[in-house]
């Protein structure tokens, strides 16, 4: 059963990591007598509901060091909850809880969209603050394909979102000022059922690719914040153009090029100059994935990911292999300098960690003939931890850069802390050890227990 619930959250996002700061990071847990505790790494235990949590549907996404948003079952109900180190404080909610997918794609301060996923295409979402232990329901219905996510704006003062009335069938950019919940409509899109719109970082520019059936044109119109838009292409369709925002830039390349093809990112502030990346293919859709800096781009050709440079550099970094599964959301470190990637196309066995800054592997799969069916990176202040089904556990560490194989064991590996150890949470007892969660010292290979009779809720880490 935790096997089962741990794949399910691991596919969505990573799991909790803690980084260095000033405030001791706290992590939760539900123990046997059915409480919710809040714990620390040095042993430090504090009751926050004495009873009543099930062992089921756990969903928590980190705020901070010491604060997290979570879901958790009570009474075969789904209530949400802002987690801190002392409390558990119940957040009334717009809608009801479904046991559906859930996503948190944007956060600012006190201030979380958190997006109730009934269907790629049927998403509800609402605006948490945990400051005000409130939640307010966003305007229509969403959608995670073709689509720009919530953002709040730079200045954290608004979120900035796009989604459908389902009866008029008519999308909006919403823009909603925090400070009062007011909201007025940036652009509105009418006759197109499957709008193809993306935003940057802050909600300041989107994109909206209209396709005209009678033309055969494909129009681009960039719209800004205020409001004002303005067509800035139309592209017959088999040119195959391709124009989206990536990142804060405006991304143009050819599907339909057969040599000397490039990718030119221009930047959406004036002023700035335009960088052009060659690709080493051609004739194909590509996927950019992360902006490492500002001459490196990370990009997606078919299979195949590659390291480009603005100078003319590529270099291949390994491949995505739909015959096996890479949880794609946490498979780039989110200092974007390590990426999780299998070695060959042919073969879903072989992964390996790129450190992407040195160009050089760190960690490869060892000798198994075991099938391999799901691959996750998780991202620690002392290393990364790389699992196969979640069953085996390799340690990147990276104070020696030393590469462990962890013990095989009833439980699950869920951080690198600074010093290197990892903490560890044993599922059920059994001959090796009682059930709790334990700090493992990869040196000495022992396991010290600190938070007996629990099971630790991971808290996924936001942006």
């Amino acid at each position: 059963m935790w096997r089962i619930l741990w794949l399910v959250i691991g596919a969505w996002f990573s799991i909790t990591a803690a980084h260095a700061q000033d405030t001791q990071s706290w992590y939760w847990a539900r123990t046997n007598d059915s409480g919710l505790v809040a714990y620390t790494q040095d042993g430090t235990i504090n009751h926050l509901i004495e009873s009543g949590v099930e062992d089921t549907n756990f969903r928590a996404w980190r705020l901070a060091p010491d604060s997290a948003l979570g879901i958790i079952t009570i009474a075969n109900e789904l209530k949400l909850y802002h987690l801190t180190a002392d409390a558990a404080q119940e957040i009334e909610t717009p809608f009801p809880l479904v046991d559906s997918g859930w996503v948190v794609p944007a956060h600012t301060g006190n201030n979380i969209v958190l997006l109730s996923v009934l269907n790629v295409q049927e998403v509800l979402g609402m605006l948490v603050n945990v400051e005000q232990n409130s939640a307010s329901p966003l305007t229509g219905q969403l959608s995670l394909i073709g689509v720009a996510r919530p953002v709040f704006s730079a200045d954290g003062l608004y979120l900035r979102y796009f989604s459908m009335n389902p009866e008029t069938e008519v999308w909006t950019i919403y823009e909603r000022k925090l400070e009062n919940g007011q909201e007025r409509e940036i652009y509105t899109i009418e006759g197109d059922t499957f709008p193809m719109i993306s935003s940057d970082t802050a909600g300041d520019h989107w994109l909206y690719m209209q396709r005209d059936q009678e033309t055969k044109l494909n129009r681009f119109t960039l719209i800004q914040s205020s409001g004002v838009s303005e067509l800035i292409a139309e592209d017959p369709r088999e040119e195959g153009i391709m124009r989206r925002i990536f990142g804060d830039a405006l991304m143009t390349s050819n599907v339909f090029c057969e040599a000397d093809c490039t990718i030119e990112m221009t930047p959406l502030i004036a002023g700035q100059p335009t960088m052009q990346f060659t690709l080493p293919v051609s004739g194909s859709i590509v996927n950019p994935l992360r902006q490492i800096d500002d001459t490196h781009l990370l990009l997606q050709d078919d299979q195949t990911i590659w390291l480009l440079g603005a100078d003319g550099f590529a270099e291949q970094v390994g491949y995505w292999n739909a015959r096996s599964m890479i949880a794609f959301d946490n498979a780039i470190s989110p200092d974007s300098r390590y990426i999780l990637a299998f070695e060959s196309s042919d073969d879903p066995t072989t992964y390996q960690l790129w450190d992407i800054s040195n160009q050089q592997v760190v960690l490869k799969r060892g000798d198994s003939t075991e099938s391999v069916f799901l691959v996750q990176a998780f991202y620690g202040e002392g290393g990364i931890l790389v699992t196969e089904n979640v069953q085996r556990f390799s340690l990147y560490r990276f104070g020696d850069g030393a590469n462990i194989q962890l013990p095989e064991s009833n439980g699950i590996y869920f951080d690198v802390l600074a010093d290197g150890t990892v903490l560890y949470n044993h599922s059920r007892s059994d001959e090796a050890r009682e059930q709790g969660i334990y700090r493992y010292d990869p040196n000495s290979e022992t396991f010290t227990l600190f938070v007996p009779d629990a099971r630790s809720i991971w808290a996924e880490v936001t942006d």
